[in-house]
C-alpha cells in the first residue's frame, strides 16, 4: 500500500469517527446514511456509507464532486445500493 493510499484510508476513518451526516436531499434515509467530505487540490470527493449494522460498514457510493449540488444520479445510486443491502439483512 502506498503512503497516499494509507493517508486516504486514515482520512476516511477519521471522518467516520466524526460521524458526518449527509444533507437533507437523501430524504427519509438522512438519519442513517453518513457522508465523508474530502477536499484536496485535485477536487472535492464524497463517500456515502452506512454503519448501522453490527457486522460491517457499507460504502454505498463514492464520487468526485463536479458542482455544488450532489447530482440526482449519485443520490439514486446510493439509494439503490442501500435498498439492496437492507433487503439482504
Amino acid at each position: 500500500m502506498t503512503s497516499s493510499e494509507k493517508w486516504a484510508i486514515s482520512v476516511i476513518v477519521y471522518k467516520m469517527v466524526l460521524n458526518q451526516r449527509i444533507g437533507s436531499r437523501f430524504g427519509q434515509l438522512e438519519s442513517v446514511v453518513k457522508e465523508i467530505r474530502i477536499h484536496e487540490e485535485s477536487g472535492s470527493f464524497r463517500v456515502m456509507y452506512i454503519a448501522t449494522f453490527s457486522d460491517a460498514i457499507y460504502v454505498l457510493h463514492s464520487f468526485q464532486k463536479k458542482s455544488q449540488k450532489t447530482s440526482n444520479k449519485d443520490i439514486n445510486i446510493a439509494k439503490i445500493r442501500y435498498k439492496a443491502i437492507t433487503q439482504k439483512q
